[in-house]
């Protein structure tokens, strides 16, 4: 990288002094003009004058040649184009050189006005040079040594101490120009190489951002876009680069949230926005993010529209899956709910055909009337609970609102529902004991439905055991309301405790399970702010339904 950099510099120094060069042509040709303008009279009587500036002529114009005919040969260096180059340089200087030793020979007066203005020239062409030769230190210095040295020489060899003095103020001046021109070349390598390596710097940037499979720019402190990657091969860079934020129509959407950003105090943002361009839909990720160092964003733009469908099929799918798993569920206490139906209805059945023989005896008694009456009213009411306990864990309430609940109406409809398959395995149940009503918060039919699971889950697992029973306990304390399921198994085993709440992982046997009770009961509650957890450290199976405590503080 720094050799390339340096390769880069050349290049860019040759390149300036091309530029340069061809601009100088007509400050030299100005002031021989004004030379002869000047000095007209010893021009015509002394044409000795012409030589040095017909040789600065032929040296500037074969300068020029080869920086414009063979520059590729110059910037590679080759030593022919070199040597030809450097003699331009040196021929250029000296002629002005020569031109001041014969205007200081044929005047014999260095201090008259043709002597002060010839004095001048040099002093001006000397200080012109170190910016034409700036960016090419050598040449630099060969003209300056070239025009001074001629000059130097007469005048600190004259015996004069007021002419030694000017010829010292001309070797004041070359080493003057010298260091000036050390210095003007080190600092146009500086801002050259700064601009280089900015230059590199936004040339990765650009390669990095265009290797992101999305759109990538940069917007500066004046909402235009400063950088744009080549995106859908350059399209989005056409269109956005150098244009303010929002001059592209179909993107008003994304350029709402650059502004309101811009605006914010926001260091980053992620949204997902949806555009419509050209009748073509699209959902777009977008990522903004303030530069530290500049008042600058960079926003990167990805399309989601394959995920975001992708998503929603997830969605329709985990739907789907959540109701074969209920109706899974539900299948399994089906020959349950049909017994705990069959005997009331039984029941009915036998009153009713009593009540019909009373009637055919022509016996009516009517306290053996009231009698049976009340019973298969009891037992209509019994039938009606089971029903509607079973439409509640049946229901879809994704959305329910949040309320306020009583523990027994969430626990009521699961022990209807499961009561005969619970007294068919002889299970003791313990149910948590209050004189006061019990109250949580949340989706009471959601959580109806997550404890039924856990519910029949348990009954599963003591079922075939010596010592059965299931427990459910509630605590609640100013932040959280716990429902406590324990039983009298023995526990999940370590080595699948972390995934017994994964989709599809069962330690049921075949078709006795679809694997996806606890995953969806998982996100049940957390959906509701909540938390369900299989509890360890303790010496049976304890799950606990834990929900934030929404009731007031002046309440609790």
């Amino acid at each position: 990288m720094i050799s390339k950099v340096g390769e880069e510099l050349k290049l860019r120094l040759k390149e300036e002094l091309r530029v340069r060069n061809g601009q100088l042509l007509y400050p030299h040709y100005g002031l021989i003009f004004l030379t002869i303008l000047i000095n007209q009279d010893f021009f015509f009587n002394n044409p000795l004058y012409f030589y040095p500036l017909g040789q600065i002529v032929f040296f500037l114009l074969l300068r020029y040649y080869i920086l414009k005919k063979h520059f590729d040969d110059y910037v590679k260096e080759k030593k022919l184009t070199m040597a030809i180059f450097d003699l331009s340089v040196m021929g250029t200087g000296l002629g002005w050189g020569l031109f001041y030793y014969h205007q200081l020979q044929v005047t014999q007066d260095y201090f008259s006005m043709s002597g002060i203005f010839g004095l001048g020239v040099t002093i001006v062409v000397m200080s012109g040079i170190v910016t034409a030769l700036s960016s090419a230190l050598r040449s630099a210095i060969l003209f300056l040594i070239s025009v001074a040295a001629i000059p130097v020489c007469c005048l600190l060899s004259s015996g004069e101490s007021k002419i030694q003095l000017v010829g010292l103020l001309v070797l004041g001046n070359l080493l003057y120009s010298i260091h000036h021109a050390i210095i003007s070349n080190r600092f146009l390598m500086g801002v050259l190489r700064d601009i280089l390596n900015e230059s590199k710097q936004r040339e990765s940037l650009q390669e990095f951002m265009d290797a992101f499979p999305g759109i990538v720019a940069v917007v500066d402190e004046n909402l235009t876009y400063s950088l744009v990657n080549n995106f859908a091969q350059g399209k989005y860079r056409k269109i956005l680069l150098g244009k303010k934020v929002g001059s592209y129509p179909p993107a008003g959407e994304i350029a709402k949230l650059i502004i309101k950003f811009h605006q914010s105090p926001k260091k980053t943002d992620v949204q997902e926005v949806f555009t419509i361009e050209d009748d073509h839909e699209d959902w777009w990720m977008i990522t903004l993010r303030k530069l530290d160092h500049q008042k600058g964003i960079v926003v990167s733009l990805s399309v989601i529209t394959e995920l975001v469908e992708t998503r929603k099929e997830l969605r329709l799918q985990e739907a789907r899956a959540q109701y074969s798993a209920k109706l899974a569920s539900l299948g399994e206490m089906g020959a349950g709910i049909a017994h705990e139906i069959n005997n009331p209805l039984t029941i009915i059945e036998g009153y009713s055909d009593m009540i019909s023989k009373l009637v055919q005896n022509d016996v009516i008694d009517k306290e053996t009337l009231l009698l049976v009456s009340e019973k298969i009213s009891q037992t209509t009411v019994r039938i009606t609970k089971i029903v509607k306990s079973l439409k509640t864990l049946a229901k879809n309430a994704n959305s329910e609102p949040i309320s306020r609940i009583d523990l027994k109406s969430i626990i009521e409809p699961c022990l209807e529902v499961s009561r005969q398959k619970i007294m068919g395995h002889d299970i003791s149940l313990r149910l948590p004991v209050s004189k006061h009503e019990e109250v949580l918060y949340g989706r009471e039919i959601q959580i109806t439905q997550v404890l039924m699971n856990l519910l029949t889950n348990s009954i599963d697992a003591v079922s075939e055991m010596n010592e059965k029973w299931i427990e459910i306990d509630f605590i609640k304390d100013a932040v959280w309301c716990d429902i406590l399921l324990k039983d009298s198994g023995p526990g999940v085993p370590e080595d699948i405790r972390e995934r017994i709440m994964e989709p599809f992982f069962t330690t049921k046997g075949l078709n006795q399970g679809t694997g996806l009770g606890l995953s969806i009961s998982k996100s049940i509650i957390e959906n509701q702010g909540g938390e369900l957890a299989l509890l360890s450290g303790t010496n049976h199976t304890t799950f606990r339904i834990r929900l934030p405590n929404l009731e007031p503080i002046d309440t609790l």
